[in-house]
């Protein structure tokens, strides 16, 4: 009887013993969340204070008046704008940078680095996303009367394009392409192939707008926290 007995209570201890461990690692999940978040925005933040910016990828060959290309060396960091935005499917934020050459930068923070998701070195702009669905719009036009709608998702740690719009501002027309890469040739689909891929990966989730800030030090404390 006492060995039943004795039993029964070190099973018990056993058992309490767990739930109070599993207890104490249930508040570790968010903290280290928020710690990550924290990490993020002060590194975005002394990105921003720097006399020069790189908006996308030092090094990389970038458009200038229109018919030129040399490799970037970054920006100013008064010809910086930013946003934040939940490209991706935490809590963290991630960093959206434009300049005045028309070029964009997608950023987040990863292990401790800035990792670029995605940019443009031509002429573009970061247009939306869709809140947590690792899925990014921008808008590319020319110096012609033709621009474009191009439609970005998570792949392999970055974002690249799988859908586009291209369409006129002459007669309003508009057609649509699946494509595996910015600029890609692409396969034609209809606007109904469009809606349902695209539907595939948002579900019932609406775009979100992105608006740009100027780099000060007025917004940086604003829009930064």
């Amino acid at each position: 009887m006492q060995t039943s007995i004795k039993k029964h209570i070190t099973s018990f201890l056993n058992c309490l013993l767990i739930l109070t461990m599993v207890i104490a690692l249930i508040p570790a999940v968010p903290g280290e969340a928020a710690s990550q978040r924290s990490k993020a925005l002060s590194c975005y933040k002394k990105l921003l204070e720097k006399k020069t910016v790189y908006v996308i990828p030092k090094g990389v060959k970038e458009s200038y008046n229109l018919y030129y290309t040399r490799k970037y060396r970054g920006t100013k960091r008064a010809e910086v704008q930013f946003s934040l935005g939940y490209i991706n499917s935490d809590n963290i934020p991630d960093l959206v940078l434009t300049n005045g050459d028309a070029h964009y930068g997608v950023w987040t923070y990863r292990n401790g680095k800035m990792i670029c998701l995605t940019y443009c070195a031509d002429m573009a702009e970061p247009t939306g996303y869709y809140r947590k669905k690792c899925l990014f719009v921008d808008y590319e036009y020319d110096s012609s009367s033709m621009y474009s709608r191009g439609y970005y998702r998570k792949s392999n740690g970055t974002l690249r394009q799988f859908l586009e719009i291209r369409a006129s501002y002459d007669d309003g027309s508009a057609k649509y392409y699946k494509t595996t890469k910015r600029r890609d040739s692409g396969k034609r689909i209809s606007k109904a192939q469009f809606n349902k891929s695209l539907k595939k990966y948002i579900g019932s989730t609406k775009l979100t707008k992105i608006t740009m800030h100027k780099n000060t030090s007025k917004n940086r404390s604003k829009y930064i926290r």
